[in-house]
């Protein structure tokens, strides 16, 4: 037998075999570790406990179902409904009340809410939502001269009475003192004609 291998081939050999016994212990020792881990698992799922809740207490259903619904407001989305302001209350009225009438008869109702406000001590919003004070709300577009309306009512409003709070369709005044007809419209004062200026108040 011979016995005259040389060193380098001995290194070349070795560095040849090394690696694959290197590879081929780690794969042994991954079989190894995954039958132990095997061997430690039920056989079948049924081995497993049956997990089951508890049910709710009846006393605890009232908070849970305002919890959930809480939640669902925060997840709906929020729609704001669009700000009135008195100027879109009062040209809405203006529309309802005196759509056909001329221009100075579309002021004198927009004078009549004014007053009507500072008469009853409310707002805007209160005197023309009130039920049966006017035609509202109004369903339809607002014209450009009915907003033009209710801005000149707040330049010219002391050219009315302050206490001219009725208007009706008509001869005669339905409600109060008969104050003037315009248009369509007869304007009436609650008394007296009052006002808060020397002035003969605004006529045909």
């Amino acid at each position: 037998m011979r016995s005259d291998i040389s060193y380098e081939d001995s290194r070349t050999r070795l560095s040849y075999w090394l690696p694959i016994s290197v590879v081929l212990g780690a794969c042994l020792l991954a079989i190894i570790c995954l039958g132990v881990h095997a061997a430690q698992l039920p056989e079948t799922f049924e081995s497993y406990p049956e997990l089951t809740a508890e049910p709710i207490p009846e006393e605890y259903m009232p908070k849970v179902e305002e919890a959930i619904e809480e939640e669902v407001k925060e997840e709906l989305p929020v729609v704001s409904e669009p700000v009135m302001t008195d100027r879109d209350y009062m040209a809405a009225v203006v529309m309802s009340e005196s759509r056909g009438e001329k221009f100075h008869g579309k002021v004198a109702v927009a004078v009549v809410v004014l007053n009507r406000a500072d008469w009853w001590k409310k707002s805007i919003a209160e005197v023309v939502t009130e039920q049966g004070q006017f035609v509202y709300p109004y369903v339809g577009s607002i014209y450009k001269s009915a907003y033009e309306a209710v801005d000149m009512a707040y330049i010219v409003r002391d050219m009315y009475p302050k206490n001219m709070i009725y208007f009706n369709a008509g001869d005669k005044a339905e409600n109060g003192e008969y104050y003037d007809k315009i248009g369509n419209h007869v304007f009436a004062t609650d008394g007296e004609p009052e006002f808060d200026i020397e002035t003969l108040g605004c006529k045909d």
